[in-house]
């Protein structure tokens, strides 16, 4: 499996912590030329993909972007892939929790929500899917959770975004 991501060009949302932080470390140890780490917040990702660039000298490119902004992740992914010459996968997996009771969420927090846990990786999906098709290969990884399945207490607006 480790040869899987040798010489390959990957894109990384929510990449700066978490399950992000840990799938861009583990794609480089396994080989990755390019791994495309992206987040909104900044100062946390240059933090941490600077300690990746260190380990791995040239093949870790931040990019501050908003999962929730359209453009901002079609300019990610188009970006890479033509920097990186292709692109190879994208892991959709920015997102976050909202542990509220039903009757105190607002439209706009649930809007927000939906448009960083749904919107944000269609968004993903279709730009690289506008990649790989023509080059016919690719992998699109969209990070989901159980709570879409099983919903907790006051998790109504969360697990309707992972369902």
């Amino acid at each position: 499996m480790r040869d899987y991501f040798k010489d390959k060009t990957a894109v990384v949302t929510g990449a700066a912590s978490g399950f992000g932080l840990g799938i861009s470390r583990r794609l480089l140890e396994y080989g990755a030329k390019n791994v495309w780490m992206a987040d909104f917040n900044r100062p946390l990702l240059d933090r941490e993909a600077g300690k990746l660039e260190k380990a791995y000298p040239g093949r870790v490119t931040a990019v501050a972007a908003n999962s929730m902004v359209r453009a901002d992740v079609e300019g990610l992914v188009t970006r890479a892939a033509n920097e990186s010459e292709r692109l190879d996968f994208i892991f959709n997996n920015a997102g976050r929790p909202m542990t509220k009771p039903s009757e105190d969420l607002t439209v706009e927090e649930f809007e927000d929500l939906i448009k960083l846990n749904y919107m944000g990786v269609m968004y993903g999906v279709l730009s690289a899917l506008r990649i790989m098709l023509p080059q016919g290969s690719g992998h699109i990884v969209n990070t989901a959770s159980c709570g879409g399945l099983l919903p907790a207490p006051f998790q109504a607006a969360y697990a309707s975004t992972k369902a």
